[in-house]
């Protein structure tokens, strides 16, 4: 008589099982938001849309590049993607005038996105990128804000980073003089130099990672399998040093892990090498913390007389009534040189690349440049930041378009609202590709009346570009005439997303465009960059980075 009984059991049970299963897969599929296009098979699996973007990322090493592409396939300007299992969809607008107007101008309903902020929670949680908008964000802006000033920026930032691109040049000439016109591996030349720049610019002393470099000019090299460049041994950095590279570097866990932050955060616990990095990271900004105030209890500095940007902040949270020792004030002094140079020197790689490349664009640049400043003696940093030069800022914009170091910008609704007439429920991450529609192929057919009324009232002040050219390297598209016939600089020429916009884009955007200004100026009045026929390829880490930056020079002077 227990048979029967048992068998009910056990029948119930497997029931229940298979119904609790069930229930489990329904819940972890994707619900997509109404209206909005997407891709069907995606829709009934599991993983969404991660296989097709692994499958892409795997032919093409960029797989943020998925994204603009399955607007493409959708043949829509506004698609939604489904990532992982059990989460809300992504909303992708691939529309640049719509983007640029919900970063710029909706901020009351579109805020810092929660994937974003992930990037640097695990080593930053207390820096501007990781706060919401809220009132410490606020606070620590204040702090942060002195930094960027126009005055400060040319009395403090520009001689030291023409201080540190001087460098480069010495290390350049050395290499030139080792292997002639040979082709020679760059990459970390370039790294090293934009960290010396920002860690002189910040602390008021050198991180010594150029003048290793040079050091190792004599130490045995060896060939690139695949370019057949030559490669110098890179300098061994201290830990201190190091860790400027290695903690931002260390947020490709929290971008490839379905685990997101939770899996870095254990990664920086438990590898000894990151937890080297963030014990190296403490000591560091305490030390310089202490050295800031202790130069500011000794000098009784005024804002004009400050060296380094550490001073400014440590003097402003001073003021601020501020303790100097919390986790926000070590964020944001550490922030100052993590939160740009790799954005910058990734930028740069891209800039030599697409210069060698593109011989008229380099002789049309170096030509402006010898107007300029003459051919005598290297330019100086006050003949850099003053000069007016429409085509070395033409060039500048146009390596930061098509090197593309930032592929997509996010932001995440704040409240229900609409974007293209669709309804974007409060909590959407919505994702905007700086490639794609409208940047380097040709955008949607948009029904004018269903953008935002601050879009329709702005859009017409930025322009659009050439369908038939906008893939190409082209600098002569940011430039047109004034009223007197002169060929000016126009910023407005096109979309242009990769800084962000509005309160929560780039705060270092200036100081960026300063150091690249600095940087293209000095470079190309010393050397010409030969052609090469090494073909250039992309990889997505933190930033959209060159796979090889191998170039060949010739010193002009």
């Amino acid at each position: 008589m227990a048979e029967p009984i048992f068998s009910s059991y056990g029948i119930a049970v497997t029931a229940l099982v298979v119904a609790c299963a069930g229930l489990l897969y329904w819940h972890l599929l994707p619900k997509p938001l109404q209206g909005i296009p997407y891709n069907k098979k995606s829709a009934s699996r599991l993983l969404g849309d991660l296989p097709d973007m692994l499958r892409w990322s795997a032919q093409t090493g960029e797989p943020f590049y998925f994204l603009p592409k399955l607007c493409q396939d959708l043949a829509s300007p506004i698609a939604q993607v489904f990532l992982f299992p059990g989460t809300k969809p992504c909303v992708v607008l691939a529309d640049g005038q719509e983007a640029h107007d919900i970063m710029l101008r909706r901020t009351h309903e579109f805020d810092r996105s929660p994937f974003f902020a992930d990037t640097f929670r695990a080593w930053l949680p207390n820096s501007l990128p990781a706060l919401a908008s809220n009132e410490q964000w606020k606070h620590q802006r204040r702090i942060f804000s002195d930094t960027m000033a126009p005055s400060f920026l040319q009395r403090v930032n520009a001689p030291r980073v023409h201080e540190a691109y001087t460098q480069l040049l010495d290390l350049w000439t050395k290499k030139v003089e080792i292997v002639g016109d040979a082709l020679v591996d760059v990459d970390k030349d370039i790294l090293y130099a934009t960290l010396e720049a920002l860690w002189t610019s910040n602390f008021g002393r050198s991180s010594g990672a150029s003048k290793l470099q040079a050091e190792n000019l004599s130490l045995p090299r060896k060939t690139d399998p695949m370019t057949g460049a030559v490669v110098f041994q890179d300098a061994m950095l201290s830990d201190e040093v190091a860790c400027t590279i290695m903690l931002p570097n260390s947020s490709q866990i929290a971008i490839n892990s379905p685990f997101g932050v939770l899996h870095q955060m254990v990664a920086l616990a438990v590898v000894p090498k990151l937890r080297r990095a963030v014990m190296a990271k403490r000591r560091l900004v305490d030390v310089e913390i202490v050295a800031a105030a202790r130069r500011l209890a000794d000098k009784e500095e005024s804002a004009d007389d400050m060296t380094c940007a550490a001073d400014v902040m440590i003097s402003r949270a001073q003021r601020l009534g501020d303790d100097l020792y919390t986790s926000a004030m070590r964020d944001d002094v550490f922030t100052y040189i993590v939160g740009g140079f790799d954005t910058t020197a990734t930028t740069i790689r891209w800039g030599v690349l697409l210069l060698a490349a593109h011989q008229d664009a380099q002789i049309r640049l170096r030509s402006a440049i010898e107007q300029a400043h003459g051919t005598s003696s290297l330019p100086s940093t006050e003949a850099i930041v003053r000069a007016s030069m429409p085509y070395l800022d033409a060039v500048i914009e146009e390596v930061i378009r098509l090197g593309d170091p930032v592929p997509a910008n996010m932001r995440v609704a704040t409240c229900d609202t609409q974007v293209l007439g669709y309804h974007i429920p409060k909590g959407t991450e919505v994702i905007f590709p700086t490639w794609g529609p409208t940047h380097t192929s040709p955008g949607f057919p948009v029904d004018e009346n269903m953008r935002s009324p601050s879009s329709q009232e702005h859009g017409g002040k930025i322009g659009s570009w050439d369908e038939s050219d906008m893939h190409e390297f082209k600098p002569e598209r940011w430039l047109k005439r004034d009223g007197d016939g002169r060929e000016i600089f126009d910023q407005f020429a096109g979309p242009a997303i990769v800084f962000g916009a509005g309160a929560r884009g780039c705060l270092g955007k200036k100081l960026a465009l300063l150091q690249m200004r600095i940087f293209f100026t000095l470079v190309f009045w010393k050397f010409e960059f030969l052609p090469t026929d090494v073909k250039m390829q992309a990889k997505q880490t933190v930033t959209r980075r060159p796979k090889n930056v191998s170039v060949k020079l010739r010193k002009l002077r």
